[in-house]
């Protein structure tokens, strides 16, 4: 990961600082684009002239209506989208891809 987005909320900057010290990475962005009601055609922008693999923490819900602006035809509203949740996304030759849906198990 070369970089790790996080929206202005101390709780998404914190988990995206511990996110970066586990990878190693630490080009940490701050976003205002990333709160949890933004709408997310700005950051999908912005995310189309990236081509390192990046990481986003942000919160509910922000990531799941990302992910229902990106897969219409693939995922309803609402999206149930549990704390700590991971979606791991794709995007190659314009086109994004749902790779992969990481639930952590309850403590």
């Amino acid at each position: 990961v070369a970089k790790i987005y996080h929206s202005p909320k101390k709780r998404a900057k914190e988990s995206a600082e511990i996110l970066g010290d586990g990878l190693g990475c630490h080009d940490l962005l701050e976003k205002e684009y990333l709160t949890p009601n933004a709408p997310p055609e700005e950051f999908l922008q912005e995310l189309k002239g990236v081509r390192d693999h990046v990481a986003v923490v942000s919160h509910l819900p922000f990531i799941p209506n990302v992910l229902i602006t990106l897969f219409p035809d693939k995922i309803s509203s609402p999206l149930v989208f549990p704390t700590a949740s991971v979606a791991v996304l794709g995007y190659d030759d314009g086109q994004w891809e749902f790779l992969e849906f990481i639930v952590p198990d309850p403590v």
